[in-house]
């Protein structure tokens, strides 16, 4: 088995897709204006980027996190 997609929340969604295409190599796939953006890398891993509620910050549990393998 493989992990083959990730969704994330933010109320920032191209500052984040940035970020992950400038230090994870991740290419933009497909967007929705600046509510949702689809990525991919390499590996054909797909990240996808969207905004939460207008005006509420992402809520995730407190030790939420992801890794990724990087050289």
């Amino acid at each position: 088995m493989r992990l083959q997609h990730l969704n994330l929340v933010t109320s920032d969604v191209i500052a984040l897709a940035a970020f992950f295409e400038r230090f994870f190599g991740f290419a933009p796939y497909a967007a929705r204006g600046e509510a949702l953006v689809v990525l991919r890398n390499k590996e054909d891993f797909v990240l996808t980027v969207m905004r939460g509620k207008t005006g509420e910050p992402a809520d995730y549990p407190a030790n939420f996190h992801i890794g990724f393998y990087y050289d």
